[in-house]
C-alpha cells in the first residue's frame, strides 16, 4: 500500500523561501497528495503557490 501523505503550511512575506518549501516538500521520495498552504502575509503569494498543481491556497487576512 502506497502511504498518503498530506501537508499543512503557513507563508507570512517569505515568496523565496515558499519556492524552496515547496519545492522541498514535492521532491520528497513520498508523493504529497496534497498542501494545505495558508497566506498570512501582507502581499499574497498566490503566484508561487500556482506553480504547484497539489497546492490548495487560502489567503487569511486576520
Amino acid at each position: 500500500m502506497t502511504p498518503s501523505v498530506a501537508v499543512a503550511a503557513v507563508t507570512f512575506d517569505r515568496p523565496r523561501e515558499l519556492a524552496v518549501l515547496l519545492d522541498a516538500i514535492n521532491n520528497q521520495t513520498a508523493q504529497v497528495r496534497s498542501i494545505c498552504l495558508v497566506d498570512s502575509g501582507t502581499v499574497p503569494s498566490k503566484d508561487v503557490s500556482d506553480r504547484h498543481a497539489n497546492v490548495d491556497y487560502v489567503r487569511s487576512e486576520a
